[in-house]
C-alpha cells in the first residue's frame, strides 16, 4: 500500500493499487484529486469534467483546464481531442491538448528548420 498527502488539507491518503490519472476524493476536505506520480505516490488537484448533450451538441459544464503560461482557466465548447491546437484567450499563448482524461494543456511546440543563411525552410507544429 502506498500513501500520500492531500495537497489541500494535508490529509494522509492510502491508496492501493494506484495508477496515473486515477481520480479520487479526499475524505477530509472532499476535494477532487488525481494521481500524478507513483514512486513516490503523489496527488494533485483534479478537474471535474462533465459534458451534457443538448439540442446544440455537447456543452462543457465545468470550468476547464488552466493555461500553462498564465494559469487562466480555459473553457471549451466541445469535447477536446488529443493534439487539438488552441490559443489562450487571456495571454494568446499557442497551446495543444496533450490528454483529455483529465484535460491537460501544454505549450505548443513549434519546430523550424533553417538553411545555412538563416532563412526559414520549414515550420511544423504551429497554429493551423
Amino acid at each position: 500500500m502506498q500513501n500520500a498527502h492531500c495537497p489541500e488539507c494535508d490529509q494522509r491518503i492510502i491508496l492501493s493499487p494506484a495508477k496515473i490519472g486515477q481520480s479520487l476524493t479526499c475524505p477530509r476536505c472532499d476535494i477532487h484529486l488525481e494521481v500524478v506520480g507513483l514512486e513516490p505516490l503523489e496527488f494533485d488537484w483534479g478537474y471535474d469534467w462533465t459534458w451534457e448533450e443538448s439540442e446544440t451538441g455537447a456543452q462543457h459544464t465545468e470550468s476547464g483546464a488552466a493555461c500553462p503560461e498564465c494559469e487562466e482557466i480555459i473553457g471549451l465548447k466541445s469535447p477536446p481531442a488529443p493534439g487539438q491546437k488552441l490559443s489562450c484567450p487571456s495571454c494568446h499563448a499557442d497551446l495543444e491538448v496533450c490528454c483529455t482524461d483529465p484535460l491537460v494543456l501544454d505549450p505548443l511546440y513549434v519546430e523550424t528548420a533553417e538553411d545555412w543563411n538563416g532563412q526559414t525552410l520549414l515550420t511544423s507544429g504551429g497554429p493551423e
